[in-house]
């Protein structure tokens, strides 16, 4: 889009807010990876995201685990 920014500047209708509608940006070409780098970083964040789930669940288990250890040993 900061390739596009001077266009749209230019062609966006003179007012108080510039208003960039579906019209204008339709017609701009944005690159994106294949679909197979696509696939590959979806997968990735996937298994990023089981990594964190597992994470938060031994934290959130940390509290209740320091709890029941005081009350055992006080």
């Amino acid at each position: 889009m900061q390739t596009h920014k001077q266009h749209l500047n230019e062609t966006a209708p003179r007012m108080a807010q510039k208003n960039i509608n579906v019209e204008i940006l339709k017609p701009i070409k944005i690159p994106v990876p294949p679909l197979v780098d696509q696939q590959h970083l979806v997968d990735e964040i996937t298994s990023q995201e089981t990594i964190i789930a597992a994470a938060q669940k031994v934290i959130d288990a940390a509290a209740s685990k320091k709890q029941a250890i005081l009350k055992q040993y006080l």
